[in-house]
């Protein structure tokens, strides 16, 4: 395979990337696609997802999407700057959780969801660049897997996974493969390199996807899919694993493992395999792209395999272990043929290769030394993991662990180059005050060791933080590659920590320029400069090199020096020969690469202008100083690598400005210079750029005048009063101000002051002082109230009646009502026309006159009142009268001798033969 290798930063998680070794190189992104394998618990099926979002910016937002579930409500957030954001999935989701229905097939097993389409994919983006992290996890099973940002997914992966195994039969152990297209229409084609569950055997399988749906793939039980290869014809993300297995079986623990694929593109052919701290041993698989691929380890040739073939071999801790675990695994056909003790290995392959690297089952080795005492080394469950090539080295990463109740040590194993082994560092770091702080270096001297097999690179295995959801940083001068794991009682995760995948290219003084590159380093005149060819994976042999120059080197080799006699830009091309990776040609022509650079001249002055902005405050402090700064531009110094070439800075500096400008007035609601609305007064900045591109402060002043929003009611059907009395109204106040009082007016009466509160209040009542108006009749008044923010004078009707005095009527016997006749009894009023009495506030039918009786004495608390007209006025009632509890005693002279006569119509009493009339007077 031509290593046409594309630029890729395989970061898993909490990725803040600087440069790469190798060229230009990022898995941070801004669009994600991610499914979750299926999966058995051991410890429950409370199943609990996750997926973390960093980011090396100064913070961002997050949407996650199913495009091919509409029922799907967004996710969003904001992602926090030198750490990450945990978004965590239930069925019974939140607010920010993850519905799991919509993101695993829930309900359905790893044989019943094989060969099924479901909408389980999801779509991650973010409005700044960043990495992503999965976990997949049920109770006592866990495993991690790296996201790949979509400018990493290709269309041609070759899987690997571990044989599923069950030692206690609790569901068995099926490999897993999930493919998620990222595009409508795609078109993925499957060939099985075992059979698949609900297919035909190993037939191959054909299906076209939409934008976040997923295939799920199972193989057989004890089986394995490695090596099945899945092409498509747009982009997509493809996870392998296995729902549930022991490593290498039968031993507990069990475990799922979970892990996204690498497209074929980024395999390699050097590596070196380590083995994870406080496990027995881990199991190395390697599965080949092309057929004939060699496998060489220490510089031993193990075997030769075929494309899509895996080999096996494993890392211990003693060779030729003869514990019980190991002797069942032999017995099961999971042995192997190759063992090797020590921590750290060399591998390498004739052709691409994927390298995955399994944590073995915490009980694998069961006895120490031949004794019943516990391995101290035999910890946690199985798990995964990508062992990137040696051709794609970092020179900065952070990630970040993640902790859980099982799970709390963690682990980094570095491979580096020896001669930059005192330069690496692993550091925690945390935010303070909004900076970054870093702590010590936990790498010491003693932890770097040199690969025996491969001197030039050495490793260290590094133990982090327990028990925390630390956040680290790992830098070296030179480059390296890392993988992160971490183990518990009943669980482990692995993934890796980075890679940059490699173009074929030069590198010029150490720095890599890929085909096309055209760079703005500047390199100075008479320095001789090297120029090195071996980058990528082929073999060159010789080089033909033009220097741009006029000089040309035809059949030159790999690695030469040039210096340039006069500064410019100059043009390079490198046309490569030699042997490409997986071909049996030793000196075929592999391509050219050109790029280009500018070399300058030693005592070259270059100017830059660098603008500066002083605050307002810094002026105000110091008007004098500054005015001089910005009449007089300053000039700073600025010395490069390159002998004595000097950078001069131009330093102009500007400053912010403000200005002020009128009221803004507004009824209600006020629009400010810029349309921000305002609804209360208030002082206003607004900031735009000046000319210098500086700040521009202006400052005003919102007035906003809130007019008077006040309701009265008039209901005259209740508003009556007796003579002498005051009646209340209910009014509502909303806003604005009163100004003074308000007044009532009645016709006829001398205007009256009221004072009503300036509070905000619903449903309140206001008295009308009507007290001394005593002449009975029907009043229409008029309240008004100033407004003093707007002016107005708001006007509220009131109408009221007054009625007739309760004395214009009296109790003259226990059982007659009489109404004063004109002239008696004080009644001044007029004449009367008309009457009617009523009792207990109902019409009382046919009592029209001034009289009324009844037969039999009246009761004690009932009510009676007459309603009187003169027939010119409208009529209206007198006050009631309650008869009192001593009614049977009213009498005109209390003589048991009256006599009641009723003569032409009209009651007398007859007493001793005197005639009185009803209202007490003797009639001659």
């Amino acid at each position: 395979m031509k290593n046409q290798i594309k630029s890729l930063f395989l970061v898993i998680l909490f990725a803040g990337i600087s440069n790469v070794v190798w060229g230009q190189a990022s898995t941070e992104g801004r669009e994600f696609w991610v499914a979750l394998n299926m999966t058995t618990g051991t410890g429950g099926t409370d199943h609990s997802p996750f997926i973390c979002i960093t980011t090396q910016h100064q913070g961002g937002s997050y949407t996650i999407t199913n495009p091919a579930d509409a029922s799907f409500t967004p996710i969003t957030g904001m992602i926090p700057p030198t750490g990450y954001i945990k978004i965590t999935a239930s069925t019974s989701p939140t607010a920010g959780q993850i519905d799991l229905n919509k993101w695993y097939p829930v309900g359905m097993t790893a044989q019943t969801a094989s060969n099924q389409i479901k909408n389980t994919g999801l779509k991650i983006t973010t409005t700044v660049d960043c990495s992503v992290f999965a976990g997949n996890r049920l109770p006592q099973s866990f495993d991690a897997a790296n996201i790949l940002p979509i400018t990493a997914l290709q269309m041609d992966y070759l899987t690997q996974d571990y044989p599923g195994y069950d030692h206690e039969n609790k569901g068995g152990g099926y490999p897993v493969t999930t493919i998620l297209a990222t595009e409508n229409n795609t078109r993925v084609t499957i060939l099985p390199s075992s059979a698949v569950l609900n297919s035909t055997g190993t037939a191959p399988i054909t299906k076209t996807l939409n934008a976040g749906q997923v295939l799920y793939l199972t193989g057989d039980n004890r089986a394995t899919l490695s090596g099945t290869s899945v092409t498509s014809d747009k982009k997509i993300a493809v996870f392998t694993g296995v729902n549930n297995t022991d490593v290498p079986g039968p031993v507990s623990a069990r475990d799922h493992l979970y892990e996204q694929n690498m497209p074929t593109d980024y395999w390699g052919t050097h590596f070196v395999v380590t083995r994870s701290m406080k496990k027995d041993a881990n199991r190395i698989r390697v599965t080949a792209s092309n057929n004939g691929t060699e496998i060489i380890l220490d510089g031993m040739s193990l075997t030769t395999i075929n494309a899509g073939e895996t080999y096996e071999f494993e890392l211990c801790e003693e060779v030729m272990r003869t514990e019980e675990g190991y002797t069942k695994a032999s017995a099961e056909g999971r042995g192997t043929e190759y063992y090797l003790d020590g921590e750290a290995h060399y591998l390498e392959t004739s052709c691409p290769c994927a390298v995955y690297s399994y944590d073995v089952s915490e009980n694998y080795y069961i006895k120490k030394n031949g004794t019943s005492e516990r391995d101290p080394n035999s910890a946690g469950d199985p798990a995964m993991v990508w062992i990137s090539p040696l051709e794609q080295q970092l020179s900065k990463v952070t990630f970040g662990v993640m902790n859980t109740d099982q799970t709390p040590t963690h682990y980094v194993n570095i491979i580096t180059p020896t001669e930059g082994a005192a330069s690496l560092a692993v550091r925690e770091i945390k935010m303070n005050g909004g900076q970054v702080v870093y702590g010590n270096n936990l790498v010491q001297p003693t932890d770097v060791k040199p690969v025996p097999a491969k001197p030039e690179y050495s490793y260290a295995r590094i133990k982090l933080m327990d028990n925390a959801e630390s956040v680290y940083t790992i830098t070296s001068d030179i480059g390296f590659i890392a993988h992160v794991y971490g183990s518990g009682n009943k669980e482990s995760y692995a993934y890796s920590c980075g890679s940059a995948a490699v173009q074929q290219g030069v590198k010029v003084n150490n720095k890599t320029f890929t085909d096309g590159y055209r760079s703005d380093e500047k390199y100075c005149f008479g320095e001789m400069m090297t120029f090195d060819a071996n980058v990528g994976t082929d073999e060159i042999t010789r080089v033909d090199w033009s220097f741009g120059d006029g000089t040309t080197e035809y059949y030159g080799q790999t690695t030469t020096s040039h210096s340039y006699t006069s500064p410019g830009w100059y043009d390079v091309t490198a046309a490569l020969y030699g042997h490409q990776v997986c071909t049996s040609e030793s000196d075929q022509y592999l391509g050219s690469v050109s790029f280009s650079f500018r070399i300058v001249r030693p005592d070259t002055v270059f100017g830059s202008v660098i603008p500066k902005c002083i605050s307002l405050d810094e002026y105000k402090s110091d008007p004098a100083r500054w005015d001089d700064s910005i009449a007089h531009p300053q000039i700073k110094e600025v010395h490069e690598h390159c002998y004595d070439t000097v950078k001069l800075n131009y330093i102009i500096y500007n400053r912010e400005t403000e200005e002020y400008r009128d009221t803004i007035v507004g009824r209600d609601i006020a629009y400010g210079y810029d349309g921000t609305p305002y609804y209360a007064s208030q002082d206003v900045v607004e900031v735009y750029k000046n000319a210098a591109g500086c700040d521009h402060f202006v400052r005003y002043y919102v007035k906003v005048i809130t007019c008077l929003d006040i309701t009265v009611n008039n209901n005259p059907a209740t508003q009556h009063v007796c003579p002498g009395e005051d009646f209340s109204v209910s009014y509502t106040k909303n806003k604005g101000d009163i100004e003074g009082m308000a007044t009532l007016k009645i016709p006829g009466t001398q205007d009256k002051e009221i004072y009503i509160s300036n509070d905000n209040i619903k449903d309140a009542w206001l008295t009308i002082p009507v007290s001394e108006m005593t002449k009975p009749g029907v009043y229409k008044a008029q309240l008004q109230i100033k407004d003093e923010n707007c002016g107005d004078l708001l006007k509220f009707d009131i109408d009221f009646k007054i009625y007739y005095p309760q004395d214009i009527f009296s109790l003259k016997y226990n059982n007659v009502l009489a109404v004063y006749a004109n002239g008696y009894g004080g009644n001044t009023y007029g004449n009367f026309t008309s009457f009617q009495w009523y009792h207990n506030g109902a019409l009382i039918p046919g009592a029209t006159s001034a009289v009324y009786h009844t037969d039999a004495p009246f009761k004690p608390g009932d009510t009676y009142y007459v309603e009187l007209s003169d027939g010119v006025a409208t009529p209206l009632p007198a006050c009631p009268l309650t008869i009192p509890q001593d009614v049977e005693d009213y009498n005109v002279n209390k003589a048991p001798s009256a006599e009641k006569k009723l003569i032409n119509r009209h009651m007398y009493i007859v007493i001793d033969n005197r005639m009185y009339d009803a209202y007490g007077l003797r009639v001659k």
